[in-house]
């Protein structure tokens, strides 16, 4: 007689430890659970809902993970600017290390807005809360005021290869006066230039491939526009409308305002 199997169980595909599965499994016996679109179950923890696979990875760090003082964290909502905002931070925090033109992110990403923003007041030391509209906007502020978040704010003279290069290539100091402001607004610029949006998208290496094996969604289709607002050409006026107000509603009182368009 074949054994029966309890369908309404949840399996890990991936079980390393077996204490730690069995910690998840208990775990998931208490929080609540809705179908998600395709089939699969969604499991509400904390307030927040979460895939299967997502669950038990952050069981794994919230076990093993011991934060640094050195460690940089990027903490944002899905399809925020996150990948930006990671090349951003690698950009500035590595800008020394080698030339912009042979920078590791024309090659390979830096990777393999939550409700921080209260702590990010108290903590404004450790804690950088930024809004993509306003990086969107004014993106050399911003860059600027990342960089002296990371501890690494861009000298009025950065003294890096690529200046002294252009020293020795034009062999003469007035074909390099410009003023220290503009020299730390050249770096600046560099930086924005090698992140921009329409560099990473075309870049080879966000082109081929897949997220997920077996999944038919191809890496290139993850990269929008990367317009503030331009979620309304997918949405009616009056689903718009009904958005907008919603979002009035849920951060009426909180501090926090946001762009549409």
């Amino acid at each position: 007689m074949e054994k029966a199997i309890d369908s309404s169980k949840p399996k890990a595909s991936h079980r390393v430890e077996d204490d730690l599965s069995n910690e998840a499994d208990e775990l998931l016996l208490t929080l609540p659970r809705e179908k998600n679109f395709d089939g699969t179950y969604l499991y509400q923890f904390n307030g927040v809902w979460y895939h299967l696979n997502f669950l038990y990875g952050m069981i794994s760090t919230r076990r093993h993970f011991q934060a640094r003082d050195s460690d940089i964290i990027v903490s944002t909502f899905p399809k925020s600017g996150t990948t930006w905002l990671k090349a951003l931070t690698y950009a500035i925090v590595h800008r020394s290390r080698c030339a912009f033109e042979h920078s590791p992110l024309l090659t390979t990403n830096p990777y393999e807005l939550v409700p921080f923003f209260e702590t990010s007041l108290d903590n404004s030391h450790k804690i950088l809360f930024l809004k993509y509209e306003d990086l969107k906007e004014d993106t050399y502020s911003y860059v600027n005021k990342l960089a002296e978040f990371l501890g690494c704010p861009f000298s009025n003279v950065e003294e890096n290869e690529r200046v002294i290069e252009e020293i020795v290539k034009l062999c003469s100091f007035e074909n390099i006066k410009d003023s220290n402001v503009e020299e730390k607004e050249r770096v600046i610029e560099e930086i924005v230039k090698l992140c921009s949006f329409e560099n990473m998208k075309d870049l080879e290496v966000n082109k081929p491939g897949r997220n997920i094996p077996g999944h038919e969604s191809k890496n290139s289709d993850y990269f929008r526009k990367g317009e503030v607002g331009d979620w309304a050409n997918y949405l009616t006026p009056s689903m718009s409308e009904r958005l907008k107000n919603l979002m009035e509603e849920k951060f009426s009182g909180s501090g926090l305002a946001f762009k549409l368009s």
